[in-house]
């Protein structure tokens, strides 16, 4: 009898636990310089030193002049421009210097597209982006293509005598890989970077973020029954943004 009340009670909790579970969404970072990996889950070291060889293999950088695609670089704060980073996070580039890339000038100035993806499955609701942005010199960011921009050409507020940017969107989603763009324009002449301290939340939101630039959700896969065009959307972000 003793066995079976036992047993009876591990069922029962196994199924509130579960019921819990339904009930709460689920939260994940978008945070710039944060790794996501399964035993690590907190911020890249921070970087002190220029050139940088940390890189954050979730913020991907899959546009940008001069061109350096691929995972973006952890950078040391620019003591000079930028406030403090936010709580673990970290700035990036898409170079690995927070210093403006050789090549750009007030005429022809860099800019870097960067993309973070996350996977919402079948079913989901009340799916929300929030966070707090820097950016060094221009921003604006879109969620998964030019018809939802979340946040329009804006100056980045990159110091401390300005307050950050605050976007929060619960429109645009899709069920399958959803990626945020966040796309960073230089002046020229001096440093490049941004800071994001967010999350994305839902009911039926996958607790992992795509890695690299093939965004891979391995070892889970993201079932998504109609794959999004990215080159598409790359172009049509660069072509809305005269670049």
């Amino acid at each position: 009898m003793k066995q079976k009340v036992n047993f009876m009670m591990m069922i029962l909790a196994v199924l509130t636990f579960s019921t819990l579970a339904l009930a709460v969404p689920t939260t994940v970072p978008l945070n710039t310089g944060y790794d996501h990996s399964l035993l690590v889950l907190d911020k890249y070291p921070t970087v002190t030193s220029n050139p940088s060889t940390v890189r954050d293999d979730y913020w991907i950088n899959v546009a940008s002049f001069p061109a350096n695609l691929g995972s973006a670089f952890v950078v040391p704060r620019s003591l000079t421009f930028w406030a403090v980073p936010f709580p673990n996070t970290n700035w990036i580039s898409a170079w690995n210097t927070n210093t403006s890339p050789s090549g750009s000038t007030t005429t022809t100035p860099a800019y870097a597209l960067f993309k973070k993806c996350f996977c919402l499955q079948k079913g989901f609701k009340e799916a929300k982006v929030d966070f707090q942005i820097r950016g060094d010199d221009y921003i604006q960011i879109w969620l998964n293509g030019v018809s939802n921009q979340i946040l329009p050409y804006s100056v980045g507020n990159w110091d401390t005598n300005r307050n950050p940017l605050s976007v929060k969107s619960d429109k645009g989603f899709r069920v399958g890989k959803n990626c945020i763009y966040v796309l960073v324009k230089d002046t020229g002449i001096e440093v490049t970077g941004f800071n994001l301290l967010g999350t994305v939340s839902a009911y039926g939101l996958m607790p992992a973020i795509a890695k690299g630039r093939e965004s891979s959700f391995a070892p889970c896969a993201c079932d998504d029954p109609k794959p999004i065009d990215e080159g598409k959307i790359v172009q049509e972000i660069l072509k809305s943004a005269n670049l």
